[in-house]
């Protein structure tokens, strides 16, 4: 068994006001991150959207895609530790956190532990958007 990679972008989605605070609620909801493992990189803990929202305002992208999200799932027999899954987490945020402010969380919700990352569609360093093309997932290194 193999991890898998879910990118969800359902069309309009991610486009409305609410996409960041949507999107970063559902994740970091308790009753899905028993053991607390969430992480954050290049957003004030306490004001994560607001965080976002002044980037994007900042660089005038206030529209269009607001946030990505992903899921990286693994099979119990690969990964079964939520620590090890958290490690992992760690180093693909710590990737992503060169361009792009995120977020994620280790869920313990189901019977094979995911990790969801969500972050700002628009880079702190440049203003540019991220398309979410195949390339740009390449590129990230999680295909």
């Amino acid at each position: 068994h193999m991890a898998t990679l879910k990118v969800l972008n359902r069309a309009g989605h991610y486009h409305d006001q609410n996409a960041r605070a949507d999107v970063i609620n559902y994740i970091f909801q308790p009753d899905k991150t028993e053991s607390g493992l969430l992480g954050y990189i290049h957003v004030h803990p306490l004001f994560i959207i607001e965080s976002m929202d002044q980037v994007s305002d900042s660089y005038k992208k206030a529209t269009g895609i607001q946030i990505r999200h992903f899921i990286l799932a693994f099979s119990p027999d690969e990964v079964s530790d939520p620590n090890i899954a958290d490690e992992i987490a760690q180093h693909i945020m710590n990737y992503i956190g060169q361009r792009y402010q995120a977020v994620y969380a280790v869920h313990e919700n189901t019977s094979n532990l995911h990790i969801h990352f969500a972050f700002n569609a628009i880079s702190y360093l440049d203003g540019q958007r991220y398309y979410g093309k195949k390339a740009d997932y390449y590129s990230l290194g999680l295909v």
